[in-house]
């Protein structure tokens, strides 16, 4: 009581005990006697228990707010607007080609969220500006708003990773995404969107740096969203075998078809 005390005296108030017990805890209330403000007797085990409760609950929220932001924090994003896409914002038709896919992705953002602990990869393969990367986004933004517990989800932009990566080679001291940088974000989070790989070949980086450092992201992680411009035998021709077996690993059912999907984006 000797800080409630001094405390007390700098704003020229006292606190007495009366005779009136808390029928919680069995102790005397306080009264505060002075001050400009009048305040009810109060138990002082209410009291504290009543601070721990909010200071829990402030914990809680900080602890939220840093799962549900490791998205935008650490991702690799070509368009910053990417962020925005959802489910409710990809148009589509009734009973048409797109509003299966979509169907198709909602059942997967549903198992991920639902069990923060399965283990599957999950491919989104096919023609180019068909939705993949709404979709794969859409997928992470449901699975951070829906999830209990909180996941952490991040999206890596292929050729975006291996331009960073380029960087810190180039110059370590003003760039973050070192391999082992790179390794603690991936084994970090809870989910990661790998998207549009095969772009990576536009990055002029060795061969197998390439294909060592893909295969690296599958080994840190084995809940990856993939989306590729690639069918299933161009991916098989352009990837060890060692790459395309970690992408389709728990892949039974969680491969989604774009291939019939003709291109969405608007000629400019």
């Amino acid at each position: 009581m000797n800080k409630a005390n001094n405390f007390s005296k700098t704003l020229g108030v006292k606190q007495i005990q009366i005779d009136e017990k808390c029928t919680v805890h069995n102790v005397n209330k306080i009264k505060v006697i002075g001050g400009r403000y009048k305040m009810d007797p109060y138990c002082p085990i209410c009291e504290q228990e009543k601070q721990q409760k909010e200071l829990d609950q402030l914990s809680k929220r900080v602890i939220e707010q840093e799962y549900k932001n490791y998205l935008k924090n650490y991702s690799i994003i070509n368009r910053r607007s990417a962020l925005s896409y959802t489910f409710a914002n990809f148009e589509v038709q009734s009973h048409s080609k797109e509003a299966t896919l979509l169907m198709q992705t909602r059942r997967v953002a549903g198992e991920y969220y639902q069990d923060k602990d399965k283990s599957f990869n999950t491919l989104l393969f096919g023609n180019a500006g068909t939705g993949k990367t709404h979709l794969a986004m859409a997928i992470l933004n449901a699975v951070n708003d829906n999830s209990n517990p909180w996941q952490k989800c991040l999206f890596l932009s292929v050729s975006g990773l291996m331009q960073a990566q380029k960087n810190y080679f180039s110059d370590p001291a003003n760039n973050l995404w070192s391999s082992k940088y790179t390794e603690h974000v991936v084994k970090d989070a809870d989910l990661v969107v790998f998207d549009d790989l095969g772009s990576e070949s536009a990055i002029s980086q060795a061969s197998n740096f390439v294909q060592e450092t893909i295969f690296d992201i599958y080994e840190w992680n084995q809940r990856i969203i993939t989306t590729t411009n690639l069918s299933l035998n161009e991916l098989k021709r352009k990837y060890e075998p060692r790459i395309v077996s970690r992408i389709l690993e728990g892949g039974k059912g969680h491969l989604i078809d774009f291939t019939q999907i003709q291109d969405k984006r608007p000629f400019k």
